[in-house]
């Protein structure tokens, strides 16, 4: 479950009906929910935040999930009132999950002015509502299935099209983009000679400085070097300032070596740019095998970091599982897959430099 960013270097994506925000949802998501309940946070029009979470599947998890959702919105603090949309593959198998969303929600304060039901093509009204037979009790009316708007029927959202992520076909395919895709024995190969190499901190930095200029127009990386940049990663105070770097106020100034501070300061770029250095370490992802284990973890970690930064749950939950994967102990993966699952982002001063609130978990 994640709680995406809540600004925008565009105008921010305002929606005012349950039909424009159905049709804007995969969009901020990055692919089609199923599954699912979401949880969106509105100041006034203006979505302040996001949460997905996949249906629970035991009764005993209905309420622990909903609070899960509803406490990272209310940590955030910007949310005036919620929608709660639960897409459903079998009508009914979500109405527990949003009877208890619903209940939690108005005790937390938060409104919740439309909720539905979504399946394939259609949509019903959820609402909360008194139990004639039982004076005090409340119980949950689902309204008659209605059509789904398309994007093309939602001029709101439609006309959003230009700077709005792309919507990948599932969460399969999000983490398919974030897979190993060069030549494995090239890469084995250049990230073992690098790894006999060792090189200085001078010239890993040299070398993320210059990546990192590029990048800014189109990212162009070989299995050489992005060895020669993954590498250095493994030294965790290297890893933390270039961090401290990509994502500014996400560490203290004390918590960096100021040796190293200073020899990034002097290397890298004036200043960070979240989107482009982002596109850069997709890059570098998907130029790093699983086989290297560490090395693939810490690349995966740090683009996840900029990923969660910038706003982009989705993005970073699936960077945070391959992590994982790669390599279970890691600390760092672990540490943020712990946040993320709580909806906990970063400092106010990182998260001024994300985007839209996009893609929920």
């Amino acid at each position: 479950m994640t709680i995406p960013a809540a600004t925008s270097a565009h105008a921010p994506l305002r929606v005012s009906t349950p039909e424009e925000l159905l049709a804007a949802l995969p969009y901020l998501i990055g692919f089609p929910p199923r599954r699912s309940l979401v949880v969106v946070g509105f100041d006034g029009a203006r979505i302040v935040g996001l949460g997905r979470v996949d249906l629970p599947t035991e009764p005993e998890q209905y309420a622990p999930v909903a609070r899960v959702v509803l406490a990272a919105l209310v940590r955030e603090g910007r949310a005036r009132w919620v929608s709660i949309l639960v897409y459903e593959d079998i009508p009914g198998e979500g109405s527990e999950v949003m009877l208890e969303t619903q209940l939690l929600a108005q005790g937390c304060g938060l409104p919740v002015p439309f909720a539905r039901f979504v399946q394939e093509g259609t949509c019903e009204e959820a609402l909360i509502v008194e139990d004639p037979a039982d004076s005090g009790e409340m119980v949950l009316w689902r309204g008659p299935a209605r059509p789904r708007p398309s994007v093309s029927e939602v001029p709101a959202v439609a006309s959003a099209l230009d700077w709005l992520p792309a919507v990948h076909a599932s969460r399969g395919d999000l983490e398919l983009s974030v897979s190993f895709s060069g030549d494995l024995a090239e890469a084995l190969s250049a990230f073992t000679r690098h790894t006999e190499g060792n090189g200085t901190r001078v010239e890993a930095a040299q070398a993320w400085g210059e990546y990192l200029w590029t990048s800014r127009s189109s990212p162009i990386a070989t299995a050489v070097g992005a060895a020669s940049l993954v590498l250095p990663l493994g030294e965790t105070n290297f890893r933390d300032a270039l961090l401290g770097w990509l994502c500014p106020g996400i560490l203290p100034e004390d918590a960096v070596d100021p040796d190293l501070r200073s020899l990034l300061g002097t290397a890298l770029p004036f200043r960070a740019d979240l989107e482009s250095d982002l596109r850069g370490l997709l890059l570098l992802v998907r130029l790093t095998p699983d086989a290297v284990g560490s090395a693939a973890a810490d690349i995966c970690a740090v683009a996840a970091h900029v990923a969660w930064v910038r706003g982009d749950g989705a993005l970073a939950s699936v960077l945070l599982g391959r992590a994982l994967r790669c390599f279970p102990g890691h600390r760092l993966g672990q540490l943020l897959s712990h946040l993320v699952s709580l909806g906990v982002r970063g400092s106010s001063v990182a998260a001024s430099h994300a985007r839209v609130p996009r893609r929920g978990q």
